[in-house]
């Protein structure tokens, strides 16, 4: 048996002849060159941004074309122990409309006095008509914590 060719191109000049193996190395080839990551940005010149822990809340891009408004936190409980890296932050309050969303931005390490600066916020889309009625909200995160560390939501400590 001789070997199939997918592609023939005849020109007055050659005759090129592809067979599946040769046509999969050259798709694969020309993907490699595509899928090349492009310019890494300078990074010197960027002001430092404070790593922060993932979480559900976490602001998101779409954020920039949305209202920021407030929330209003209601309480706050943490379970396990300051020895513990990780604990678990209960926040409990309301949204100023049920179309709000929260967000959350937590650092992923308390700062050099020990304090762990928790922001919470809300968005909306400005566009969207929504009842004026408070919505509930009860939402838990973890968070790492130092032996001595403070956590502070929003200006306010934490479990008091």
């Amino acid at each position: 048996m001789g070997v199939r060719y997918l592609v023939q191109v005849f020109d007055e000049r050659m005759v090129l002849r592809v067979s599946k193996v040769q046509a999969g190395l050259l798709a694969c080839v020309f993907l490699m060159g595509c899928n090349s990551p492009g310019p890494t940005p300078d990074t010197k010149n960027q002001p430092e941004a404070k790593p922060v822990i993932p979480n559900p809340y976490s602001p998101k891009p779409t954020d920039a074309k949305w209202t920021r408004g407030g929330v209003d936190i209601q309480r706050t409980t943490i379970a396990g122990s300051a020895s513990n890296a990780a604990s678990m932050l209960t926040i409990t309050g309301n949204l100023p409309t049920p179309c709000h969303e929260l967000r959350l931005r937590i650092p992923d390490r308390p700062d050099a006095q020990g304090v762990l600066r928790i922001e919470a916020w809300s968005v909306s889309d400005p566009d969207r008509m929504c009842a004026q009625v408070l919505q509930p909200f009860s939402v838990q995160v973890q968070v790492r914590r130092g032996k001595e560390s403070t956590i502070l939501l929003n200006g306010h400590e934490v479990g008091k």
